[in-house]
């Protein structure tokens, strides 16, 4: 893969699946002649986002973010890890505690499930509720 331009910043693995794609990642491997890596991250990335999300999701969630208050780093974390319960996100958002009250993290997790793959959110949701009872 050769390096256009380095040092933009940090991307979404949403953006390296494109990337990806862009270089033929979603056609059949065989006929390519691919980086046997290139590979392997397409693969692993497809298989954590299975759900194709577009652009406009991902910036209504970030535009719901601002409010907030989150680091660049924070909001790319959230939007690769797709929090579905607060103790993620008290993991992800350094000194949670002190940022963001108990409304503000649930308002974080509803925006999640709200903008990015909430059919997969609300089903961990229901599962991690599940087995409590």
């Amino acid at each position: 893969m050769k390096v256009l331009a380095a040092n933009l910043g940090p991307i979404t693995d949403l953006e390296v699946i494109k990337a990806l794609e862009q270089r033929g990642a979603d056609k059949d491997w065989a006929r390519k002649k691919q980086v046997p890596s290139e590979r392997q991250v397409y693969a692993a990335l497809k298989q954590r986002h299975p759900q194709q999300t577009t652009t406009e999701q991902l910036s209504s969630l970030l535009t719901d973010l601002k409010g907030l208050g989150l680091t660049r780093g924070e909001q790319l974390q959230i939007v690769n890890l797709k929090p579905t319960a607060p103790v993620v996100v008290h993991l992800i958002v350094e000194d949670c505690e002190s940022r963001l009250t108990a409304a503000q993290v649930d308002e974080l997790l509803a925006g999640v499930e709200r903008h990015l793959c909430c059919c997969q959110v609300h089903h961990a949701r229901q599962s991690a509720s599940t087995c409590l009872l």
